[in-house]
């Protein structure tokens, strides 16, 4: 049954099920690892006044780490993203600057779907301050991007953004759990028209309209090759 679009409960099944896929390892639990702990470092870094003696420390620290990371093998992005596509299109988001647990600089966003929508749970940390005490509006815009591009790959052809429109209408809060719920409004031809709705609590703080278009992957392939 088709659920409102004013309302949403707990995710009956979420995004997180591919973490269950015969490809998890010790290594891709050692790079999530990695991933959230360079997360949390650089929201210590934001918010902390360290000594001078500290910031001497951190910063050899990270040069070490820095230098130990350019011998690693470089992943072929172009390739390797079609290729999960191909296998499952949401691999391809483990690596998303917004929602992937690989990627040390995401919030992350927690996506799941629930009915005909999709609904990202986050809280974002102190990194991704604008103004102060609040989330930098084009984080905000980001996040509506992420979870509208995932309902429409999910529930019709996957496509890129070709617009987005956003309307604050509440400053967003750092340190705070927040929803963004999404769903897909109509689909003619290749065009994908998407809407959702960010909350605090129950108080809506924005909204956002969507409009992507249907992408042949196989012939954007072979365009880049």
């Amino acid at each position: 049954m088709s659920q409102s679009k004013n309302d949403f409960t707990e995710p009956e099944s979420g995004f997180s099920a591919w973490l269950d896929k015969d490809w998890d390892s010790p290594l891709r639990t050692s790079i999530e690892r990695i991933a959230t702990a360079l997360r949390q470092f650089s929201h210590n870094l934001h918010d902390g006044i360290p000594t001078v003696e500290q910031s001497d420390s951190l910063a050899e620290m990270a040069e070490n780490l820095l230098e130990a990371s350019t011998h690693l093998e470089v992943r072929d992005h172009i390739p390797s993203m079609f290729e999960e596509l191909r296998e499952d299109r949401f691999i391809f988001f483990d690596h998303s600057p917004l929602s992937g647990s690989l990627s040390p600089v995401s919030a992350p966003l927690n996506l799941a779907v629930e009915g005909e929508k999709v609904v990202g749970r986050v809280n974002f940390g102190a990194s991704f301050e604008g103004p102060p005490g609040h989330v930098h509006g084009g984080w905000v815009a980001s996040a509506f991007d992420e979870v509208m591009g995932m309902v429409q790959a999910h529930f019709s052809e996957p496509g890129m953004t070709g617009k987005l429109v956003v309307r604050y209408q509440k400053p967003t809060p750092l340190h705070t759990d927040l929803t963004f719920v999404a769903w897909v409004e109509s689909v003619k031809g290749r065009k994908i028209v998407t809407r959702a709705k960010a909350f605090n609590g129950d108080e809506q703080i924005a909204e956002a309209e969507g409009l992507f278009i249907s992408v042949d992957f196989e012939a954007l392939r072979s365009s880049l090759k």
